[in-house]
């Protein structure tokens, strides 16, 4: 009897000891799996270098919760490998270096230099995107900008929205269901340049340079469901 009751205790401990085990591997896969940064840099003249490899990578809270750098002649540098990866920045002051590398499937990211207060003016802004159901969103305000963006193949999206002059755009694209929506809106003088260049699959491409003249806009696109509208105004 005795005997019994402490073989039945003995079940029980280890029942809780195996299901105490799930718990924790489950974890540490979580924690595998996930990866979020979240950064607030101030100041000048600074080098981060940000690296994510795994599932679920995140930079960033949120979209409306960006990883922020406020400062001037800063270098950033993200490179996430794998899949479901979101990386929201957001980048306010001059000459600052920004180079985004995101390999996988199922990637978001987001890139914000400037607003209304503060300009991001000569900035150097180069991103790139191998993978599946790719979505990429630039807005820049600011002037002597350099954005160039690469992506390589499946669902693409690229919205490039550049509001002040003196600026240069540089869209890539490879192939499959690509949609390219870029504004500039430059306002004088010395003027804006674009660039895009898709070369397959079912391609949309809009652009509208803004006024007052000084505008170079080139589009080549190669195949299949083509539409392309540009627009500039004086």
């Amino acid at each position: 009897m005795v005997f019994r009751e402490y073989n039945e205790q003995r079940k029980e401990k280890m029942k809780n000891i195996f299901a105490a085990l799930v718990i924790m591997l489950a974890s540490i896969n979580l924690a595998v799996a996930q990866n979020g940064i979240f950064i607030e840099q101030i100041g000048n003249s600074a080098t981060i270098d940000l690296e994510q490899t795994g599932s679920s990578n995140k930079i960033g809270s949120s979209i409306n919760s960006p990883a922020t750098s406020n400062g001037d002649s800063n270098s950033i540098t993200v490179n996430q490998v794998g899949d479901s990866n979101q990386s929201t920045f957001a980048i306010k002051g001059s000459n600052n270096t920004y180079t985004s590398s995101i390999t996988g499937d199922t990637n978001t990211t987001q890139l914000t230099c400037g607003d209304n207060t503060t300009s991001c003016s000569s900035a150097t802004i180069t991103e790139t995107i191998v993978g599946n159901l790719n979505s990429l969103i630039q807005t820049i305000k600011g002037s002597g900008i350099s954005s160039t963006v690469s992506i390589s193949g499946s669902s693409n999206s690229v919205t490039t929205n550049i509001t002040q002059p003196n600026s240069t755009s540089n869209i890539g694209i490879t192939g499959n269901s690509n949609t390219v929506d870029s504004t500039m809106n430059a306002t004088g003088g010395t003027g804006s340049t674009l660039g895009v260049n898709i070369t397959g699959s079912s391609n949309q491409v809009t652009t509208a340079q803004g006024g007052t003249i000084d505008s170079n806009v080139r589009v080549t696109v190669t195949g299949t469901s083509n539409s392309v509208t540009v627009r500039t105004t004086n």
